[in-house]
Order: C-alpha cells, then sequence, then structure tokens
C-alpha cells in the first residue's frame, strides 16, 4: 500500500525531529521506564488509573501471558498495583500507584516543554499547520484505538 510506505518514511523523521529538538529528558528514561512499561502506565492513566488485565491486554495488543511479565516489573518498581474487584472477586484490577501517577504527569509536562521548545523555533503560521494536521490524525485514529 502507497499510503503505508510513505507514512512509513515520514514518521520516523517526526520522531527524529521532535527528539532532537528534546531539552528536557524524559521522565521514563530516567527512571528506567521501558516503552512498554510507559504504554501500560499510560492506558492505566487514561482509564481512571485502573484496568483488568484482559482489557489491558486489549488495549496494547498481547496476550495476558505477555502482559504479566511486564506488569510483574511496575509492581516491583511500585508504579501499580494489583487490587481485587470488591463487586467480584475473581476480577482483579491492575491499578496506577501515586508513584505512577506521578511519573506520567511528569512525562506529559517534559513533552510539553519539549514540544514549546521546538514550537519556539517556526512561525505562528507553522504551529498551526503542525497542530491542524495533528488534530486531523487525532480524530481519524481514535476511532481506531479500541477496534486494532
Amino acid at each position: 500500500m502507497k499510503e503505508a510506505k510513505e507514512l512509513a518514511e515520514i514518521f520516523p523523521v517526526i520522531i527524529d525531529v521532535i527528539k532532537k529538538n528534546s531539552k528536557n529528558m524524559m521522565a521514563c528514561e530516567k527512571e528506567g521506564i521501558t516503552h512498554t512499561d510507559f504504554r501500560i502506565l499510560y492506558n492505566l492513566y487514561i482509564n481512571s488509573g485502573r484496568l483488568v488485565m484482559k482489557d489491558l491486554a486489549n488495549r496494547l495488543g498481547v496476550t495476558r501471558g505477555t502482559l504479566t511479565t511486564t506488569i510483574k516489573r511496575v509492581i516491583t518498581k511500585k508504579y501499580c498495583v494489583r487490587k481485587q474487584s470488591d463487586e467480584d472477586s475473581r476480577q482483579t484490577f491492575i491499578c496506577l500507584t501515586a508513584k505512577g501517577m506521578k511519573l506520567i504527569d511528569k512525562e506529559k509536562d517534559n513533552l510539553e516543554k519539549n514540544l514549546e521548545h521546538l514550537f519556539n523555533k517556526m512561525t505562528v503560521a507553522e504551529r498551526k499547520k503542525i497542530l491542524s494536521a495533528y488534530k486531523s490524525i487525532y480524530e481519524i485514529l481514535i476511532k481506531y484505538r479500541d477496534k486494532l
């Protein structure tokens, strides 16, 4: 598919430019959090701080078995905990701790600062164009978030 090939060429450049213009080290890098760890924490963050393993695995596109190993790592680092459901004792939630919440908040703050650093090098027209493009991408992709 031609569009996929074009995007595969464009996307790494976008990531590279953002990383090269980042003046703040991301919080996760400082804490030794892997990309997979971050995806788990972020998915918990955007889902009121808790999900059952099945739902978390589906959101990440991995098996529960694969997820179990990573969950143990973030639990050991005290970024989340397991909690049994009050309504159904067979159901266990993975819950973000205050430490996990603080890490995600810090990561979001650093990302915002890094983007401000990059945007400050651009004209107002360029910033508006980029923001508009990303909003369009978001509006399309958000529809597929739970379907992938």
